[in-house]
């Protein structure tokens, strides 16, 4: 299997590669870099690589800006001491988020998680991508809500999450205003683009680009920090939590 480092600590590298080489002598690093500029050379260079173990923080700047100036094709396990990009990590190809120091049994665990992934047809489960790509003239573009004694339209691109309580369904926009919704969860699923909207839980629909931070959480699932806050705790429930990491990284 060939594999490419892109970590900016020589000694981290070395490491990595050890443990590479102690999970299989057979997997071989190709190369290791260190910087986003060679990494967008190695890439936009056409070369064929099975997996990258990438680092965050590289020496010329964070690595997400190599997935801005080249195309990367490649299932990467990240390895790095931040705990806060794992919602970038996921939407460009992560098998895994590792934070340093990284422990042999836990880069085995990611490494046998790629193999599983890999030994498919599909890595991934294209369902959602699938719906995604239908018809999206279905999709709303705005909803109409109540003021006072007007009417007001909501564009969707400004509406944060959804919730119900009491047996109402409310958005909540971008700028933490709270509207009633004549329809449920459960309808508005349908009305919604798939790509920027997920149904967490019976309770939340989430929008994409108002996440703010994904941490873990008791039982397997995953607790959500949302722009603006919510009083309410947000969490995914356990069933769709999978669902949920392929939705990002869609």
């Amino acid at each position: 299997m060939k594999t490419l480092i892109i970590e900016d600590e020589l000694t981290a590298a070395k490491r990595l590669k050890r443990m590479l080489q102690s999970y299989d002598e057979r997997m071989e690093v190709i190369d290791v870099i260190d910087s986003v500029t060679e990494a967008v050379k190695f890439f936009s260079g056409g070369n064929e690589i099975d997996l990258v173990l990438m680092d965050i923080q590289l020496s010329d700047g964070k690595c997400f800006e190599i997935f801005e100036q080249t195309e990367v094709n490649v299932p990467i396990i990240f390895t790095t001491a931040y705990d806060e990009y794992a919602i970038q990590a996921f939407k460009v190809n992560s098998v895994d988020y590792l934070l340093k120091p990284v422990h042999q049994n836990e880069l085995d665990q990611s490494l046998k998680k790629f193999e599983n992934l890999n030994s498919e047809k599909q890595g991934k489960d294209y369902t959602l991508l699938n719906k995604a790509v239908g018809d999206k003239s279905t999709y709303k573009f705005r909803f109409l809500v109540k003021i006072g004694s007007c009417l007001h339209s909501i564009e969707t691109d400004d509406i944060a999450y959804f919730f119900s309580e009491d047996k109402l369904t409310y958005l909540v926009t971008r700028d933490d205003k709270k509207y009633i919704v004549e329809c449920s969860l459960e309808e508005l699923v349908h009305q919604l683009d798939p790509v920027k909207f997920f149904k967490i839980s019976r309770q939340f629909i989430v929008a994409h680009k108002y996440i703010s931070q994904i941490h873990a959480f008791f039982n397997n699932r995953s607790k959500l920090e949302l722009t603006p806050t919510s009083e309410k705790e947000i969490l995914v429930s356990r069933s769709n939590v999978r669902e949920f990491k392929q939705w990002l990284d869609m």
